[in-house]
């Protein structure tokens, strides 16, 4: 759904009061199969599209408010961003931006606030750029290499390689009552000589130097796709959740999606942190067990305080965020969501779940 004012990248406001089972029944009711149409179809139909209302309902009941504004940043001078300056400047950036926040969580998360991992002597280690800023210009590549290897960093908090543009998520939630136009006037004047900001707040305003500025990264703009487990069954399980992956990895081969995110990445950056850091155990284990331990370090690290929730309290929703482009009109945007109507429902059929797409 379009953002409407000040909003959060990843992130995700604190549960409210309405129980999550008001998540699985509206689903039940919106996504039941009438028996003479029958359920499972060669070709499943995609489900009906919510109203934003009833969307925020389910979405803000159970994960919290999905809106951010997002601040694309590039070096003034051009190049990359992986240079000494830029990220002091990019670090200092966001540090101003936090200070302004009305709450600790959702974090602001920017390339130099997110946490990465990299190997260390005893088993892996958890860095933020910010804590450590590179001295040398060889240092800084040292980190882009780390970077890269998050692929969902890519088109979220980074542009393509070598990186010449970066990107900062402000969550709504952590802003109410702030005027983002205010805040990024008093932002440029703090960098005017380091870097070229634009803001996208969800607002014509400012579109269109946004989308100069952001090249081909995330704007304020994005869909929210839910997939609730079949009956008996929770989100854990490995084949649903390597169905939500290759939902993910169809939605981010469109062309105005930038990014998107669920809780098959916070498995996957578990299992990375669980096995030394190693690229290749990122991936959804095939057991249930692993996908429990899985979870449970994610829970324990504080990422899914600070940089919000993608499960629902009885696992039997996840929810993808998925970050779409500047949209060149109207039309490519409703195209999008249709297409993510088909996939959504391609991928709910390979395991009896359903799907609900959230424009």
């Amino acid at each position: 759904m379009p953002a409407q004012s000040l909003t959060s990248g990843p992130g995700a406001a604190p549960r409210s009061a309405r129980p999550a089972r008001l998540v699985a029944a509206l689903l039940a009711a919106i996504l039941a199969c009438a028996a003479s149409a029958g359920c499972v179809r060669r070709h499943p139909a995609p489900p009906p599209l919510l109203s934003e209302g009833e969307c925020r309902d389910i979405i803000e009941g159970s994960f919290g408010n999905q809106d951010a504004s997002v601040l694309a940043v590039r070096p003034l001078r051009g190049g990359t961003v992986f240079t000494p300056e830029t990220l002091a400047a990019v670090a200092r950036l966001t540090d101003a931006i936090q200070r302004e926040a009305t709450t600790d969580t959702p974090m602001v998360l920017s390339l130099t606030s997110s946490p990465f991992l990299r190997p260390a002597s005893r088993g892996v280690q958890v860095f933020r750029i910010a804590d450590e800023l590179p001295e040398t210009r060889s240092a800084a590549d040292a980190l882009a290499r780390i970077v890269y290897s998050f692929d969902l960093v890519v088109n979220n908090l980074v542009s393509l390689p070598p990186g010449s543009v970066t990107y900062i998520h402000l969550p709504r939630v952590a802003f109410e009552g702030k005027d983002p136009r205010s805040l990024l006037q008093a932002l440029r004047t703090q960098e005017l000589e380091t870097l070229l900001i634009a803001l996208d707040d969800g607002s014509p305003e400012g579109r269109t130097e946004y989308a100069e500025v952001a090249g081909s990264g995330p704007s304020a703009d994005h869909v929210e796709v839910m997939f609730q487990a079949r009956e008996g069954e929770d989100m854990k399980d490995p084949d649903s959740l390597s169905a939500v992956v290759d939902f993910q990895r169809h939605a981010e081969a469109l062309p105005l999606v930038a990014q998107s995110y669920s809780v098959t990445d916070d498995i996957m950056l578990a299992r990375r942190y669980l096995f030394r850091g190693n690229p290749a155990e990122g991936r959804i284990p095939n057991r249930r067990a692993a996908v429990g331990q899985a979870l449970l370090a994610w829970s324990l690290s504080g990422n899914a305080e600070t940089m919000g929730t993608r499960l629902s309290s009885d696992e039997r929703v996840a929810l993808v965020r998925v970050g779409l482009r500047v949209a060149r009109d109207a039309e490519q945007r409703s195209k999008t969501v249709e297409d993510l109507r088909h996939l959504a429902a391609a991928a709910a059929a390979r395991t009896g779940m359903r799907s609900i797409v959230c424009p």
